[in-house]
């Protein structure tokens, strides 16, 4: 939630009042059932769920809890007091403009038309509000191709955060550089200059520590997020 906005904010706070009053319905009354069985499970499983859920609650939480937000729809009472607790229990309804509103990575810009494809090692881009980021499940790379016919030097920014205490050694040709992520806490990223001669230029990633497993079913393995990046250009660089 930090450091987003206050508009970044409410919808944080539309997630964290919806847990609360599903995982209290859950945990305070026992019903028989598979529904109460699996809810109350994922209401545990709350209690568990790391800095980088709630760094960014809305894409984080509800995706991880899902089986959670079911039971509570399906046991919540259907009556005049229940109505009310459902709608308390369903706030991030309210943020579903957000939740839609995603852009395919094809639409970062990148300066100059130079093109930016992320390789092995880093999954899908995902979005809220107004934030992206990728997860890693370990080295990966980040092949940036340059259309045009002269060579450009080329800055990386960006953040980077991790579940766990490890070290990220970034490359490139004629650059690198060891940035430290201590967990849970955000680090600005600046790599560069370094060049960008015509055709592809690949950045490594590399980290020794072992990923962190993502709770929950289909659970990813996790190293490190790149947040925000951005690639700035400065003059003619070395070939």
């Amino acid at each position: 939630m930090r450091g987003r906005g206050l508009l970044a904010a409410k919808e944080d706070l539309f997630v964290v009042v919806a847990t609360v009053v599903q995982v209290a319905f859950l945990l305070s009354r026992r019903r028989p059932g598979p529904w109460w069985r699996v809810g109350a499970a994922f209401a545990v499983l709350a209690f568990f769920l790391g800095w980088g859920f709630w760094d960014d609650a809305l894409s984080g939480v509800p995706r991880t809890l899902l089986p959670l937000a079911l039971a509570f729809n399906v046991l919540a009472p259907r009556t005049r007091r229940g109505l009310a607790l459902l709608l308390a229990g369903n706030l991030t309804v309210l943020s579903a403009a957000t939740v839609l509103d995603v852009v395919p990575c094809s639409s970062d810009n990148l300066p100059e038309g130079v093109t930016a494809e992320f390789g092995a090692g880093f999954y899908a881009l995902e979005r809220s509000w107004r934030r992206s980021w990728r997860w890693s499940s370990g080295p990966a790379s980040l092949r940036l191709h340059n259309p045009n016919a002269e060579p450009r030097r080329a800055t990386l920014e960006g953040e980077l955060i991790s579940e766990t205490d490890r070290s990220v050694t970034i490359a490139a040709p004629g650059a690198r550089q060891v940035v430290t992520l201590p967990a849970h806490r955000r680090v600005s990223l600046r790599f560069g200059p370094f060049p960008l001669p015509p055709g592809d230029t690949t950045v490594t990633f590399d980290t020794a520590e072992p990923p962190w497993p993502e709770p929950g079913p289909g659970g990813r393995a996790l190293a490190f997020s790149l947040r925000q990046m951005r690639l700035g250009m400065t003059g003619a660089g070395t070939p």
